[in-house]
């Protein structure tokens, strides 16, 4: 068989994890026109193997081809020839599922009229017609799983990846799944497999990989891994309370024995539910583990550890849909063109979340609208202000600025939100502008920046605050703002692919609460007690503050250096914190 008839190759992939290996020398070769499954107990290096093969993660070292493109030198080529469905369905909760199919449709470059007609054939092909115009967060576990494999599905990929696509679902759902990886075979896809049950294996895979310790044990079609004696065998033992109680080698595979209150069986056993359970289609605690003594590689079941399988399917160049040559880039200029449109449609998703969910900008802005008020109207006569000032003037900067700080704790909750459901990981396997991501973000929450100062404005006004600067100094003050903003929308990005959850995410206000008040928002630094000011005056909120109430016509007298030259360092903070946190995002990016 020549190379050209494998759709996946991988020799000898090397990955290490904190000088440990998660993949030691790795090899799979899947043939075109097959679903071939990888099977192999938790921490094997199966999803390892998944990501790196979807360009989602560099390797160590070996070589490997999807689609006949190297991996390594041309991911983004990668990119246009594959699909990926994880472990999780990576959609869009907030979004209906026509808006989720169109989304992706304009991300992988078919324009907005292409991108409409794709949606509304996937939502026939995957029975979501009627819930199509429904939010995603009503879908049915098998309806999502369903939407993610339709959205894999938008050019119709040589190769599609299916990380554990069952997981978690009932027996219906897991069927519906069934049916539509048929049909994707069926139109001509590759598929890559990995599942913890093993009747999926057995049912849908035509061969199946098993794999140990970053390493190719055993390489063979279901019947063949059943049917070897003293080779390559799988097996399961269940005691009479359901529970795995291990495995041991000598029995030809396909034959069962009962001894005591257990029974043995081969994992392999063709059956409708799961080897030594009921058909709810659970998955089996199975382990494949290689005994490499005396010529034969064994993969033999061990109690409490479960393994994945896979899928059995034909594979072609793309017969559902649009081709990768439809929409393929050409010259600067065009990709230019759909980097900027990668980036608008990553920012119309964020800003079809606060239209979807307005009640978000109503919290966001509570805080400091009840704080504007109460300040104000309430605390305003009796609040110190340096050289007998206004305290509703001197106030409002600081108002604005510190809109502007915490601004960037909404972007982590919604980076990591994105990260731990899989969206990321679709984003980045797909063929889009690299920096679209992060761009799009920035951009929709500085467009939502302008909402919230323009709100907090007008609350200002009415209480009585003025400008009195003038209105180019306004404008470079808000100007000013904004740049803050813009500066610590990186951060959030890099501490939302940083923390593991979004509950540790929504802990960060317990840091950035005192590290944004310690400064001149409330209170001069000259009028804190000893070290505190000082502090507070390097602070980056502060020289923001001090800067925006010089342009509003409140200039600072007799403060220390960086007060005077609070102007100067608004603009170099943001310049230095941008730059440090796109440094530490693009450090510790994996692919």
């Amino acid at each position: 068989m020549s190379a050209t008839d494998y759709a996946v190759r991988a020799e000898g992939i090397q990955k290490r994890y904190a000088g440990k290996p998660a993949l030691d020398g790795f090899d799979l070769a899947v043939r075109a026109g097959t679903v071939h499954g990888l099977l192999g107990p938790n921490g094997a290096g199966k999803t390892t193997a998944v990501r790196i093969l979807a360009t989602l993660l560099r390797f160590d070292g070996g070589r490997a081809e999807v689609g006949g493109v190297d991996v390594a030198r041309d991911p983004r080529l990668v990119r246009r020839r594959i699909g990926l469905a994880g472990q999780y369905a990576a959609v869009d909760q907030v979004l209906t599922g026509r808006q989720n199919l169109e989304m992706f449709g304009r991300l992988f470059h078919l324009g907005g009229k292409r991108a409409r007609a794709r949606a509304g054939e996937l939502l026939e092909q995957f029975g979501l017609v009627e819930a199509g115009d429904e939010g995603v967060a009503t879908y049915s576990g098998g309806m999502r799983r369903r939407l993610d494999l339709a959205a894999s599905m938008i050019l119709a990929p040589q190769v599609l990846f299916l990380d554990e696509p069952t997981t978690g679902l009932d027996p219906r759902g897991r069927g519906e799944v069934w049916d539509a990886v048929r049909a994707l075979v069926a139109r001509g896809t590759t598929v890559l497999l990995t599942t913890q049950y093993l009747d999926e294996a057995d049912r849908l895979a035509s061969r199946i990989t098993v794999i140990d310790r970053g390493r190719a044990i055993a390489d063979d079609t279901p019947d063949g891994l059943k049917d070897r004696v003293g080779g390559d065998r799988i097996e399961v033992v269940v005691d009479a309370g359901g529970g795995p109680r291990g495995g041991r080698e000598g029995d030809r595979p396909g034959r069962g024995d009962r001894t005591g209150d257990g029974r043995r069986g081969a994992a392999g056993a063709r059956a409708g539910g799961r080897p030594g359970g009921g058909a709810d289609g659970g998955g089996a605690d199975v382990a494949g583990r290689g005994d490499r003594g005396g010529g034969h590689r064994t993969a033999q079941a061990e109690p409490r550890r479960r393994v994945p399988a896979p899928d059995r399917t034909p594979y072609g160049t793309g017969g559902c849909g649009m081709s990768t040559a439809d929409v393929s880039l050409t010259g600067p200029g065009r990709r230019l063109y759909w980097a900027l449109a990668d980036c608008w449609n990553v920012t119309r998703r964020t800003l079809t979340h606060y239209r979807r969910r307005p009640v978000a900008i109503v919290w966001q802005l509570g805080f400091p609208i009840v704080s504007v008020l109460l300040y104000g109207f309430v605390f305003g006569e009796a609040m110190a202000v340096p050289g007998d000032g206004d305290y509703r003037e001197f106030l409002m900067p600081g108002m604005f600025a510190s809109t502007m700080a915490f601004g960037f704790m909404n972007t982590t909750v919604a980076v990591v939100t994105d990260s731990t459901k899989g969206v990321i990981d679709r984003f980045r396997s797909m063929p889009m502008a690299p920096s679209a991501v992060a761009s799009g973000r920035g951009l929709s929450d500085l467009l939502v920046a302008c909402a919230e100062l323009t709100i907090l404005a007008v609350t200002a006004l009415l209480i009585g605050w003025e400008a009195e600067g003038g209105a180019p100094a306004a404008v470079a003050a808000f100007g000013l703002l904004l740049l803050l903003r813009f500066s610590l929308i990186w951060v959030g990005v890099w501490l939302g692919l940083l923390v593991p959850n979004a509950e540790a995410a929504g802990g960060l206000y317990a840091v950035a609460f005192p590290l944004t008040m310690i400064s001149s928002i409330f209170v001069a630094p000259s009028l804190m007690p000893g070290w505190l000011g000082p502090v507070a005056a390097w602070n980056p909120v502060s020289s923001t503050v001090t800067a925006t109430r010089e342009l509003f016509g409140q200039p600072v007298s007799g403060g220390t250096w960086i007060e005077e030259n609070a102007v100067l360092m608004a603009v170099v903070w943001p310049l230095v914190i941008t730059r440090c946190s796109c440094r530490w995002r693009c450090g510790g990016s994996s692919a």
